[in-house]
């Protein structure tokens, strides 16, 4: 037997309905009929076209499966096919986390991925620290150092990136307790390594006088100190 398409008043297919589903609308008045098959449907006092395309006479409104995707990093890493949206880059990130550091007039934290490149796994984090507070955001670096440490432990990778706003120069207390050269694990300016004598500065934008934006590399007993840029391919 035959089968009838129902369209919602906006003539959108809905579904494919049965013929007796078909009659049973058609009867309560609730829907048009836009074409027919050559087939009748007889009663005993009365007989029908066999109705193939049904319209309803009023709105549907439809709920779509899966029509609002959860906004996540996950989906966007998704979106984006793992490339970097500034550079292009498709490096893939196989891990990922943060470490929500202790807040100044804003919630900060400090974020985390493993990045699979064509020379080996970099843990890449970045961060954004108070601008309001030297207190604080001595606690945020220190605070950063130890989850670094902890990353590195439970995932080895040939080098660690620490970038991001830091919100204070170089001869500050947060940033040298990054630099110290006495320590046996220490963070070093990779811009300052490729541009000695260049202060580098960064801020204000306008009119840059001092430096508060860096890219570190740390660096201990198995990691090279040397830097050079890489020309786009």
């Amino acid at each position: 037997m035959e089968r009838t398409l129902l369209l919602n008043a906006t003539f959108e297919p809905l579904k494919i309905i049965s013929w007796q589903r078909a009659i049973t609308l058609l009867t309560q008045g609730k829907v048009e009929v836009i074409d027919f098959y050559d087939r009748e449907i007889r009663g005993v006092t009365i007989s029908f076209k066999l109705p193939s395309i049904l319209r309803l006479l009023k709105l549907v409104k439809v709920k779509r499966a899966n029509q609002e995707v959860r906004f996540s990093r996950a989906n966007i890493y998704l979106r984006d096919k793992y490339s970097c949206q500034y550079c292009g880059s498709k490096y893939p990130a196989e891990e990922e986390g943060f470490f929500s550091l202790v807040p100044g007039v804003f919630p900060r934290k400090v974020v985390w991925n493993l990045i699979n490149t064509p020379i080996g796994k970099i843990n890449f984090f970045n961060t954004h620290l108070s601008f309001n507070s030297a207190s604080v955001r001595i606690q945020q670096v220190q605070q950063i150092v130890s989850y670094i440490e902890n990353i590195e432990t439970s995932n080895p990778a040939i080098a660690s990136l620490l970038t991001g706003d830091f919100n204070d120069p170089p001869t500050s207390t947060s940033i040298q307790l990054l630099t110290n050269t006495g320590t046996d694990t220490f963070y070093i300016s990779t811009f300052e390594a490729v541009n000695p004598g260049n202060p580098g500065y960064t801020f204000p934008s306008n009119s840059p006088n001092t430096r508060i934006d860096y890219v570190f590399s740390l660096l201990s007993g198995y990691k090279s100190n040397k830097f050079n840029w890489l020309e786009e391919s």
